[in-house]
């Protein structure tokens, strides 16, 4: 196994564990959203009034919906460029570390009939 092939098999794993990942994070979406309004809320209380930033306001007021196409496929393509990218580097140093290394000069079996 070359470090090609490592490096191949591990961006094809890196693609399909992003799909993986994207797809289990569809129904957890809302719950994180809720989260992190609670989140924010609770930060709020610990912020001077005159020192709030900017768009916390903003933040609090989002509205906590389902599903999302563009931010799914915006989720998809970024996952899948970062997971490739680790999976073939992951490939690359577990095909140099475990790959089978062939011997440079294979030593030939003995013939039958002479010495050993």
């Amino acid at each position: 196994m070359t470090a090609g092939d490592g490096a191949l098999v591990g961006a094809f794993t890196g693609v399909f564990a992003a799909a993986a990942s994207a797809l289990i994070s569809i129904p957890f979406a809302r719950i994180q959203l809720a989260f992190l309004k609670k989140f924010f809320l609770r930060f709020q209380e610990y912020i001077p009034a005159g020192s709030r930033p900017e768009g916390l306001d903003r933040l609090l007021n989002i509205d906590v919906r389902g599903f999302s196409l563009p931010a799914f496929l915006f989720n998809l393509v970024i996952l899948s460029l970062i997971f490739a990218a680790l999976g073939a580097l992951g490939g690359v140093i577990g095909a140099s570390l475990f790959g089978r290394k062939t011997a440079a000069n294979p030593v030939p079996p003995p013939q039958p009939g002479s010495p050993a």
